[in-house]
């Protein structure tokens, strides 16, 4: 199965600002930002539940296009299960069609060695019959033979 791909969070991590050299004329604007800062912690407790609030926002959304992910992934499943079985049903029609196949291809293959044996025995009994005629071909010239000299000799006789 294929695996999903994971989407990155949405939460941005803020840059830190790049330090730059002070010079003397700035110490007091740094001095006061630092008691800016001391000042502002209660704002940055505020700024953590803000985003700890946006986290959460940004879970719940991953949390949901996960889900409809999740189904879209099992919808993807369903069509492939159901193209799957429509495969396995289309193999299973081939694979007796195949078989149907085979069996007229062996039937086929019987046929023609029945023909072939009754072919070779045909030939036998014509060789037989051409010897037989040759035999009596001969036996019907020693008849005629034999008949012709009967003949003669009656001729013969009916003459003396």
């Amino acid at each position: 199965m294929a695996k999903a791909k994971k989407k990155k969070s949405t939460v941005t991590k803020k840059k830190k600002p790049v330090k730059k050299p002070v010079k003397k004329a700035n110490s007091v604007k740094k001095k006061q930002s630092a008691v800016k800062k001391k000042v502002s912690k209660p704002k940055s407790k505020a700024k953590k539940k803000t985003s700890s609030s946006k986290s959460n926002k940004a879970i719940t959304a991953l949390v949901r296009e996960s889900s409809s992910a999740k189904g879209l992934l099992s919808e993807a499943l369903s069509d492939i299960e159901k193209e799957l079985s429509s495969l396995r049903e289309e193999k299973s029609e081939s694979e007796r069609s195949l078989l149907k196949l085979a069996q007229s291809f062996d039937n086929t293959q019987d046929s023609e060695l029945d023909l072939k044996e009754k072919l070779n025995s045909l030939e036998h009994k014509e060789e037989e019959l051409g010897m037989k005629k040759q035999k009596l071909s001969e036996k019907i010239k020693k008849i005629k033979g034999r008949i012709e000299k009967i003949t003669q000799i009656s001729s013969e006789m009916e003459q003396i």
